[in-house]
């Protein structure tokens, strides 16, 4: 299933930019995503966020980073589940200037 989300912040720059939107495909099994790939989750003590895959800990458990400067990761995020991935992105629409 494919949804549109809007991304909030600035942690994903120069990626994403606030107010961009991205068309992401739900994500079956998280274990099958490749380090790099950005997605969308359900942290369990922040809520939604968009962040780049950095790898895996173990089967259960991945690492998340920021592409930009002021984003949180996983020194902020700590080893989050992977069942908290939902979405991994497939086409970034760039906000209106």
């Amino acid at each position: 299933m494919i949804r549109l989300f809007r991304v909030t912040g600035r942690s994903m720059l120069p990626t994403l930019e606030d107010g961009d939107f991205f068309l992401a495909w739900r994500v079956r099994d998280p274990a099958k995503l490749a380090p790099g790939t950005i997605v969308r989750l359900d942290h369990p003590h922040f809520g939604p966020m968009v962040k780049r895959l950095a790898g895996f800990c173990g089967p259960e458990t991945a690492r998340l980073a920021s592409d930009g400067q002021t984003g949180a990761d996983h020194a902020d995020l700590g080893d989050v589940s992977v069942h908290a991935i939902t979405h991994r992105l497939l086409l970034r629409i760039p906000k209106r200037r």
